[in-house]
Order: structure tokens, then sequence, then C-alpha cells
């Protein structure tokens, strides 16, 4: 999804668009939708872009865990004779 910052300016009619794609753009995605007054449209394609951005990182938190819960159980014995 993308969003604009048009938001910034509402003044200007060029909106620019931008995909949220890491954690400090989306911190400050959310922190302009809690602390600043936007257009009700900018608003919601910041929403949709910040909900597209959780939704990719959670599934990657679920395959990283997936990842670690396979390789611990596939040595279980090698990581059991560490301790």
């Amino acid at each position: 999804m993308l969003a604009t910052a048009s938001f910034l300016k509402p003044q200007l009619s060029i909106r620019i668009a931008f995909k949220i794609n890491e954690g400090g753009a989306a911190l400050t995605a959310y922190g302009c939708l809690m602390f600043e007054e936007l257009a009700d449209d900018a608003r919601l394609e910041i929403e949709r872009a910040l909900l597209q951005y959780c939704e990719l990182d959670t599934f990657a938190m679920v395959l990283l865990y997936q990842g670690i819960e396979d390789l611990v159980s596939n040595h279980v014995a090698e990581f059991s004779s560490l301790w």
C-alpha cells in the first residue's frame, strides 16, 4: 500500500507516495496518525500502509519463530549436551 506525504503540507496539491517498509517509518507514520490533523483520505492511506507493514512484519516473525523451532527440534540432542 502506498501512503501519501501530502499531509505534511496539506495546501500542496502534489502528493508524494511512499511505502512503509521499515520500523522507523512505521513509527513516524503512527505518530502522525496520533498527533497530527490529517485529511480523512490521508489518514486512511496511512492506516492501510501501516496495516500492510504490520502484516508483513508479523509474518516475518512467525517464519523466524518456526525456523528457530525447527532448528531446535532437529538438534535437541546437540543443544541438550551444552547444559
